[in-house]
């Protein structure tokens, strides 16, 4: 279940049959009196509510942001029982490690869904859970990436292969005009001053990786060959750093599509957190 919780800090047809097929075929539910009884007593909403507090409360344990869970549920016997129709979640402004996203939303795809307490009184999945996920980074969001370890590691790599005829000291990210941009402060042996390369680039998804391709320059064409030379733009494509908020060992997660929308870079993917 903690995984599950650090995720929610965080659909094409295909995906919608292979949905289908791992949503489970058969399961018990009480009478439809007595469903039918808990909604009319409130006692329905009270035990959605809880349990929706709890897991918002779970999700706050672990990473920072504004969070939102809503599940539709059958009955009260059968909430206890941790059966649920649906769920939908929503993160705002998460911070989970080094990865940082504008708003995360997961909604689960299957009509029958249930959890089981552990002994730890955390909570598991008793049936694989496919969802749909959207997550939104904006360029502060990126420019969080940028002062990583893992990062920093890729431009000491990528100045390494350069052999000294020039060596990236900073890059930030910006989002505008439907491109994502990268702001290059360069040095080189022969000028004493730092120099800048402004790179738009537009994004494409190839097998399921996250590629970005020089659609737009600014700055003096030796830098910029040599940047496009070394493969720069994708080794420190922030989008590879970014969607390891879906990382996970007990989870499949495939991108379905990924584009630019009111200065944000919005991916989507379907996942499921497996039994």
């Amino acid at each position: 279940m903690r995984k599950f919780l650090l995720l929610l800090l965080v659909v094409c047809a295909g995906q919608m049959s292979l949905a289908t097929d791992l949503c489970p075929n058969g399961y018990d539910l009480t009478s439809g009196w007595n469903r039918f009884a808990s909604r009319v007593s409130g006692s329905n909403f009270v035990h959605k509510t809880i349990l929706e507090q709890y897991l918002e409360k779970q999700i706050s344990a672990y990473a920072q942001g504004k969070f939102d869970i809503k599940i539709d549920s059958f009955s009260t016997s059968d909430l206890k029982d941790g059966k649920f129709k649906s769920l939908a979640a929503t993160g705002e402004n998460v911070v989970f490690g080094d990865v940082s996203a504008s708003k995360i939303t997961l909604n689960s795809l299957c009509t029958f869904n249930q959890l089981e307490k552990t002994e730890n009184g955390n909570y598991r999945f008793v049936t694989d859970f496919p969802a749909d996920v959207r997550i939104e980074f904006s360029a502060a969001d990126l420019n969080r990436i940028s002062n990583t370890t893992d990062f920093k590691k890729t431009i000491r790599q990528i100045n390494q292969n350069l052999l000294g005829f020039l060596r990236i000291e900073d890059v930030k990210f910006d989002i505008s005009d439907n491109k994502l941009w990268y702001n290059f402060t360069v040095s080189t042996p022969f000028s004493p001053k730092k120099q800048t390369a402004r790179i738009g680039t537009g994004l494409n998804l190839l097998n399921e990786d996250i590629k970005v391709a020089n659609t737009e320059t600014s700055g003096k064409p030796t830098i910029l060959s040599l940047l496009n030379m070394t493969d720069a733009l994708n080794y420190v494509n922030p989008l590879d750093f970014s969607v390891k908020i879906l990382e996970n060992n007990i989870i499949n997660a495939d991108i379905n599509e990924i584009f630019i929308d009111n200065d944000k870079i919005v991916l989507k993917a379907f996942i499921n957190i497996r039994k």
